[in-house]
């Protein structure tokens, strides 16, 4: 028995649109008595408060219907709703009173009310129409008719659109069979209000719409794989086993497809889910999950595993891949395998997260990026990328860019711009170089130019050094440089040093500076009877020229000395004399300082590239 009603609050507004356990009773009184018949509908749409259901598709109505009923509903387990609702006169036609046989006869009959024979046959006369045969009657006359006025099994002409039709008159569906098995179903439907709408049930003769109104089965199913679309205005295109339980959902085709949650759809595909997912969508593939409001699954999956790929953050999307998961709002995941958005204990939060795809890659923190593979972007606004070395990469705080590349890392620019700029507002480093491996020979920074510019240029602001160099190890070294050219180290408006420490905290030894490259080499000799001869070292005169005038300065240390004198210079030594005809054997210490090698000719070079250096003092007059 079909029953519509109307589910409102106290002050007559309709209850919130969701699904419903009603619990329907029949009692002979309006007030009291106990229940002749009851059953429950555990779920049971409701949309702007009214709801359809067939009573006695639960338990059968096997009561008399005799006398007059009432009809008692009470929601979610609650109290009955008052009053009880008096039934009306089409449930009794459900079990009619019969009459006892042979209880009649035809003198009890009054005339003018049967007929009470034709063509002298009494009791049950059939009158048949045969082919294009019509019976009418007429008071006391039936007429009999061949006129035909049927649909033609050939076709038909001088039909007029809606006056002629194929269909039922009355509230009754229409079938239309093959082989004796329904094809196709078409049924009324009454929605909200009285608006008027229709069911369209087409393919295999177990596929349903259950009380749904507006639904749509264009075709599709087989024995123990119906589809159904049990939603209001629900459709299902077709294939096997698929369902659209909710209203507006929509399965397009595939097999074993579930579309739960209104304006969700599944293209096709097999096994995919939406759940609860209002405005979910799945394309199609195999054993996706959508689970959250407006989350995507554009295809992919798996028919191996738990769930191919599932989007359980609102918003959420997943473009293909396999065993993907988007765990919280906003997350998107492009594709490959195994990879993760979002926290799974914290579906609520905004996520914003993004894994292009690869493998095994984690976005967890808000605004983060994980991509290549096992990649682990776990604080709010990482970027990681990790290469195909089967190891974690993984963030260590917020707002971190995080990159590991066994092969390396180049960055080309052919145009006028920073090939590479790095800035920080920070405390920290604007650049870290490290070689952890201890037996590495590689450089851990290294720069070249092919141009005039400079190769490795530092500079500050601030009260920190332009360029530190630090030598931790036991072996470590300070700055090595190199250069084919004639310039090696300079210092522009300051001065070089080294610093010692010393009793009294480090100090600075500033270096002597000299107009022209000198190469300076000291040394210890005795005199022998006032005179020696000196031999310069063989690897200091490879270094300078000797060919070119060079200096001698000798300090005796012995104050019975009459003084000295250097002479005979020549490119391997030179001799020290004791002057005023001396015979002692003084000690003496000497300086030799020559011009180094190849930069005979060099003095106060102009520097043109200093002229404008604002740390560049003029300190003459």
């Amino acid at each position: 028995m079909s029953y519509q009603g109307v589910l409102a609050n106290a002050d007559g507004t309709a209850v919130a649109d969701g699904v419903y356990s009603l619990t329907f009773r029949l009692y002979i009184a309006g007030i009291g008595t106990t229940a002749k018949w009851q059953e429950t509908h555990s779920s049971v749409p409701v949309i702007d408060g009214l709801f359809n259901v067939f009573l006695g598709s639960v338990e059968a109505l096997t009561i008399p219907f005799d006398v007059q009923y009432w009809l008692g509903i009470s929601v979610d387990g609650g109290a009955e709703l008052e009053p009880r609702v008096k039934l009306a006169s089409s449930p009794y036609s459900l079990n009619a009173q019969s009459v006892v046989d042979n209880a009649i006869t035809g003198s009890k009959i009054a005339d003018g009310h049967v007929v009470r024979s034709i063509n002298g046959k009494t009791d049950a006369v059939t009158l048949a129409e045969g082919a294009n045969v019509t019976i009418t009657p007429s008071s006391n006359t039936l007429t009999i008719s061949s006129t035909f006025n049927g649909w033609s099994l050939t076709g038909n002409a001088g039909t007029t659109a809606g006056t002629h039709f194929l269909g039922t008159t009355d509230n009754q569906p229409l079938e239309l069979r093959v082989n004796n098995l329904r094809i196709m179903r078409l049924e009324h439907g009454t929605y909200y209000f009285g608006e008027e709408t229709a069911n369209v049930i087409a393919g295999y003769s177990g596929n349903s719409v259950g009380g749904a109104v507006g639904a749509t089965i264009a075709g599709g199913g087989g024995t123990d794989n119906t589809n159904r679309a049990t939603g209001n205005f629900a459709t299902v295109g077709g294939g096997r086993g698929n369902e659209a339980n909710s209203s507006w959902a929509t399965v397009g085709g595939g097999i074993w497809n579930t579309a739960n949650g209104q304006y969700s759809n599944i293209g096709g595909g097999r096994d995919n889910v939406t759940s609860n997912a209002w405005w979910g969508t799945i394309g199609g593939g195999g054993n996706n999950q959508v689970t959250a409001w407006y989350g995507t699954i554009a295809g992919g999956g798996s028919q191996t595993e738990a769930y191919g790929n599932r989007v359980a953050g609102a918003s959420g999307t997943i473009g293909g891949g396999k065993l993907n998961k988007v765990f919280d709002k906003y997350g998107t995941i492009g594709g490959g395998y195994g990879n993760e958005t979002g926290d799974d204990n914290e579906q609520d939060d905004d996520s914003y997260a993004t894994v292009p795809g690869g493998r095994a890659n984690e976005a967890v923190g808000e605004y983060s990026f994980a991509a290549g593979f096992r990649a682990k972007a776990n604080h709010d606004g990482c970027f990681v990328w990790a290469d195909s070395t089967d190891a974690d990469v993984t963030s260590s705080h917020a707002d971190q860019f995080n990159i590991r590349a066994n092969g390396g890392a180049r960055v080309f620019c052919s145009g006028g711009y920073t090939a590479l700029y790095v800035e920080t507002n920070g405390t920290g480093r604007t650049g870290h170089f490290r070689i952890t491996n201890p037996s590495s020979t590689s450089n851990s920074v290294s720069a070249s130019t092919q141009g005039s510019g400079n190769a490795l240029v530092g500079y500050t602001t601030g009260s920190g050094w332009a360029g530190y160099f630090e030598g931790d190890g036991a072996s470590s070294k300070g700055v090595y440089i190199t250069t084919d050219g004639s310039q090696g180290l300079e210092v522009v408006g300051g001065s070089k040093s080294a610093v010692v420490k010393t009793s009294q905290g480090a100090r600075a030894l500033y270096s002597e500076e000299a107009t022209e490259v000198w190469f300076t080499d000291y040394g210890f000799g005795r005199l022998e009877n006032g005179h020696v001869a000196i031999h310069i070292d063989p690897l200091y005169m490879e270094t300078v020229n000797l060919e070119e005038p060079y200096h001698v300065f000798v300090q005796v240390n012995d104050p019975n000395c009459q003084g000295v004198a250097v002479t005979n210079r020549t490119s391997a030594g030179f001799e020290v004399v004791e002057l005023r005809d001396g015979h002692s054997d003084a000690e003496f210490s000497y300086r030799i300082v020559a011009k180094r090698r190849g930069f005979e000719a060099e003095r106060l070079e102009h520097r043109e590239m200093a002229d404008d250096d604002p740390n560049l003092v003029y300190e003459g007059d």
